[in-house]
């Protein structure tokens, strides 16, 4: 995954929910310029370069990962994401 945004004009509020991509011939790896987020699920490659400017991104990410933390997870993640649903663009690919 590639999230090269610019310095002047950059992603806000990318969210990665059960991502898992794979490569025939290799690794598979994540990069990012200027891109603000959080993922929450399955999220292969980690999209640990994603810098959140929001502090309860990761940490509201973090919990939805873990199997017993699942339902937790996804109710903290649906109350947080009707604060920030403003701005947000959904694309798939």
């Amino acid at each position: 995954m590639k999230f090269a945004c610019s310095d002047t004009v950059p992603c806000n509020n990318i969210v990665l929910s059960n991502i898992n991509l794979e490569k025939k011939d290799g690794t598979v790896a994540t990069y990012c310029n200027s891109a603000k987020g959080f993922g929450y699920g399955v999220v292969h490659p980690s999209a640990d370069c994603l810098s959140s400017h929001n502090k309860n991104y990761n940490a509201i990410g973090q919990s939805a990962i873990t199997k017993e933390s699942n339902v937790i997870g996804q109710t903290k993640i649906s109350e947080f994401s009707e604060t920030i649903t403003e701005g947000i663009i959904h694309t798939e690919l």
